[in-house]
């Protein structure tokens, strides 16, 4: 019996439900980027993004099969103002996190969330759906490159306390 998948919009409870979700890709984040992430309790995740997404409209989505949370993709929504920046102005939904159950990837979750917020964004005229992704989370990349996400700008860093036998002849100190 093929299990259906259901995908509607996030609500406030659900960060309670989903905070397994959250706390697998938290802990890919916190295994390869520890200078920048810290070990968190799944309920502090939630925590987190909930209040992170609290303000503004949200494009926030759960899939659930059987009722139970496979995925989830957390969306803001970001406008700048027309006239008030040198920039145009534009209004972007912003994928703040895509969580998908281990047990379950591979199976078009992923795609589907994705898909679901290109299509709200587009219905509500919003100009883009844009995202960042670490360099290291190669699965994920492939996911969005795979959707017709293309790179916008490269936001690099240059780590001071690098040791010295780990640096090269291009390193800047």
């Amino acid at each position: 019996m093929k299990r259906t998948l259901c995908i509607r919009p996030l609500c406030r409870a659900d960060y309670r439900r989903c905070k397994e979700l959250m706390a697998q890709v938290h802990a890919l984040h916190v295994q390869n980027r520890p200078d920048l992430f810290r070990a968190a309790s799944p309920e502090t995740l939630a925590a987190y993004y909930r209040d992170e997404l609290a303000e503004g409209e949200r494009l926030s989505a759960v899939a659930e099969r059987d009722g139970v949370p496979v995925g989830a993709c957390l969306v803001s929504v970001k406008t700048q103002a027309k006239g008030q920046t040198i920039l145009a102005g534009r209004s972007i939904a912003c994928v703040e996190a895509l969580c998908v159950a281990q047990s379950c990837r591979g199976q078009g979750i992923g795609t589907s969330l994705m898909r679901w917020v290109a299509e709200r964004a587009a219905a509500l005229g919003l100009d883009s759906v844009e995202l960042s992704v670490y360099a290291f989370n190669n699965s994920v990349r492939s996911l969005y490159e795979g959707l017709g996400f293309q790179v916008k700008s490269y936001h690099m860093e240059y780590l001071r306390n690098i040791k010295r036998e780990e640096r090269n002849e291009h390193d800047l100190l």
